[in-house]
């Protein structure tokens, strides 16, 4: 098929998904920032075949990772033993996994500081950090992140309406000034055309100290590398939390 015809088909699938997002929540409109980014690796007669032919499970299928696994027992035991720990835990080793674990001191270099972060002592609560993760990954397009992170936030506050609402979090009524200040902030981090400023600055710090601020900024650091990795590598969403089903 010529490039013309493909890049037309290309645009076509991506006015029927925009159509979908309108109506399937924030999951499938971070899909629909990846496939705007270039993430979108099928030629344009599957593209093509599988909108006529399943336009509901179509998205699901544009979105699987663009690096494969490898075969399981190319990876160290140590880790086959986490991949089977995690698949106890959310239903199924989780795609990010696969990819890190091709270099298992980097995912273990990962492991180790999710796990300083996510101690009982940090600075910045459970819910706060999976909120403003949740804004960070739909900023990178990060479909895997938005659903891991709703996940995170339902677990934490018995609700995903925020996760849900985040992407509007300016105009909603759900949020306390502490999260718009964090939101704002994350957003100024995140935007490689925006500048932290010394008045969100001073915003954060009526509701952190210094440590806190320092805290929060070293989360939002972490979480933009893990979006930008994940959307890179096309990590797709795993179906830990339907969003708009679970919120109402």
């Amino acid at each position: 098929m010529g490039g013309g015809i493909g890049v037309l088909v290309r645009e076509k699938a991506v006015a029927a998904l925009t159509y979908l997002a309108t109506t399937a929540g924030s999951l499938l409109r971070a899909s629909l920032a990846a496939v705007e980014k270039g993430h979108f690796h099928f030629s344009a007669e599957q593209v093509a075949s599988w909108l006529v032919s399943e336009p509901k499970t179509a998205p699901q299928i544009f979105f699987m990772p663009l690096i494969q696994p490898k075969p399981l027992n190319e990876y160290p035991f140590y880790l086959r033993w986490f991949f089977r720990r995690q698949a106890r835990k959310y239903g199924k080793t989780l795609t990010p996994s696969w990819l890190w674990g091709r270099f298992p001191a980097l995912f273990g270099a990962m492991l180790f500081l999710l796990g300083l972060f996510q101690r009982r002592r940090f600075p910045v609560d459970t819910a706060l950090r999976s909120l403003v993760s949740a804004r960070v990954a739909h900023l990178n397009g990060c479909a895997f992140c938005v659903d891991l992170n709703a996940y995170n936030l339902l677990q934490a506050t018995g609700s995903a309406m925020k996760a849900e609402a985040v992407e509007q979090w300016r105009e909603s009524g759900l949020f306390s000034e502490r999260e718009r200040a964090a939101l704002d902030y994350a957003e100024a981090m995140t935007d490689t055309a925006r500048r932290v400023t010394p008045v969100q600055i001073a915003l954060l710090k009526n509701y952190f100290d210094e440590d806190g601020v320092v805290a929060l900024t070293a989360w939002i650091a972490f979480q933009n590398l893990s979006a930008k990795f994940n959307s890179a590598l096309g990590a797709e969403d795993n179906g830990l939390c339907q969003i708009r089903n679970r919120s109402h």
